[in-house]
């Protein structure tokens, strides 16, 4: 008897979609995640002639293709028949199976090492004293000559939580104490910051002093050293995406996963990205951490303020979602273009993010490989199979990323001489060639079969147009193609 097998990695829409489409159709399927299995990836490359992309799907010994391809069979009314002859096969199998299939941890929960120390009461008396209707009245105070805005004073703070907490005086200085130990919020003084609560000293949340997603609290717990930290909170929130897929199959609550107490922990653990430590690493590492590192912010910033849904709003985005990392604030914008990038100036600004006498610069210099776009930009129709980068695969996954990236975006036309690519390539044109030509060679070095071969063709013309396709932003949108140069 035949089978449905369907390779897939952790947190690929694509793959949550061609899921949903089977389920929905009553489709039994066996799944094989080259997250929990990437020595499968060849296997999959060579069973899918080439396609280097998840998800790839097969009706026994037929292959399918992608997400794409599955849904043009549901719309032509082929695929519960197609399914049926596959399932019907007596053909031998094509794939391995000496190999155990993980069991989905969709119905488990991950638990997270609570090494934060704050609890879910602490938390929540947090939360109840920032709410604007009923919490603690924040005021501006002159410390010295200076103004500072959204204070309170100790004496405010033991009266709001006499008075909601209905506890003694004695009881509500001790929870003061101990939110201060957690330092949800600190002393607003020219002196020394204090330690000992006071019902006379001026304070402030935290929150309000450091503008970042996870600056709750100032991080006082045990540091691991920095790529486990930031492997393990990719990890997740890979897990947490998996669990939110809408009912449609076609996208992630970000609301659900908002109020949900995965994310919650997650919030808190992300805290202890503020004291990690840099410095000693290799190029690997840093490497992996901080594209590891802009791959959940932004996927923790689209939790908190909802995916950006056209230019301003995106320009707003990138430059807000913000996170400290290792004593200094990088936004979206700065980890790509002023880490990743090496300090190049983002499409459209006149300036570079950093500027000379910046301490971020010596953080992580040398780090730019045009391969990252790839591996921060998911605007293919389909994932590449790599979603946690460490320092052992980084160099590997990259060259995956691009080739699954080229393989998708990459359209060749020899009759008329053109090409058709992602706007990436347009956005960042510099990063990968001079010229069109010394561009084409770098996405060259990542396509393989007729594409590789027609491209090699058409570098060899003596006229080449070259078209640029409007970047997809939003799950299997309609791609719209517009002609922006011409050599």
């Amino acid at each position: 008897m035949g089978k449905i097998v369907v390779y897939t990695t952790a947190g690929c829409q694509f793959c949550d979609v061609a899921k949903q489409i089977l389920t929905q159709h009553n489709l039994a399927f066996t799944e094989i995640d080259l997250y929990c299995f990437p020595s499968r990836w060849k296997e999959m490359q060579s069973l899918s002639n080439g396609k280097k992309t998840v998800p790839q799907i097969f009706f026994h010994t037929e292959h399918i293709g992608g997400c794409s391809d599955l849904q043009a069979l549901e719309q032509q009314g082929e695929l519960e028949t197609k399914a049926q002859t596959a399932m019907n096969s007596t053909d031998p199998e094509p794939w391995d199976n000496n190999l155990e299939f993980l069991p989905s941890t969709q119905d488990s929960d991950i638990v997270i090492p609570v090494s934060h120390g704050i609890t879910e009461e602490m938390e929540a008396l947090h939360n109840s004293l920032r709410q604007p209707e009923t919490g603690l009245v924040l005021r501006t105070r002159f410390i010295g000559l200076r103004p500072v805005s959204g204070t309170f004073i100790g004496e405010e703070l033991l009266n709001w939580i006499e008075e909601h907490m209905s506890v003694p005086r004695r009881a509500a200085i001790h929870v003061s104490q101990q939110l201060l130990d957690l330092q949800f919020y600190c002393a607003i003084s020219n002196k020394k910051q204090e330690m000992i609560f006071s019902d006379s000293t001026v304070y402030k949340f935290y929150e309000d002093m450091v503008e970042a997603l996870n600056a709750k609290t100032n991080w006082t717990g045990e540091v691991r050293p920095a790529t486990e930290v930031v492997c393990e909170m990719r990890k997740i929130l890979l897990d947490i995406e998996g669990r939110f897929v809408t009912e449609s199959g076609r996208g992630v609550n970000y609301q659900a996963i908002a109020s949900s107490p995965q994310f919650k922990n997650y919030q808190l653990c992300a805290m202890e990205m503020q004291k990690v430590n840099l410095q000693g690493l290799s190029k690997s590492e840093l490497l992996s951490f901080f594209i590891n590192t802009y791959n959940i912010l932004m996927i923790h910033g689209t939790i908190v303020y909802g995916p950006p849904s056209d230019y301003m709003e995106r320009r707003t985005f990138f430059n807000k979602v913000a996170y400290i990392i290792s004593g200094h604030k990088f936004s979206l914008n700065e980890l790509e273009h002023g880490v990743l990038r090496g300090n190049r100036r983002s499409p459209g600004s006149l300036f570079r993010p950093f500027g000379s006498s910046d301490p971020r610069l010596e953080i992580a210099p040398g780090l730019f490989d045009p391969r990252i776009h790839f591996a921060l930009n998911c605007g293919a129709k389909s994932c590449p199979p790599i979603k946690v980068y460490n320092p052992t695969n980084v160099d590997e996954a990259l060259t995956m990323a691009a080739e699954a990236f080229c393989s998708e975006e990459v359209q060749i036309n020899l009759q008329s001489g053109e090409a058709t690519l992602s706007k990436l390539f347009d956005w960042y044109f510099t990063d990968f060639g001079q010229n069109i030509p010394e561009v084409l060679s770098f996405i060259l070095k990542f396509l393989s079969g007729k594409q590789k071969s027609d491209m090699e063709q058409l570098l060899q013309a003596s006229k080449i147009r070259v078209f640029y396709s409007e970047y997809n932003w939003q799950l299997n949108s309609d791609t719209s193609v517009t002609e922006l140069s011409n050599l």
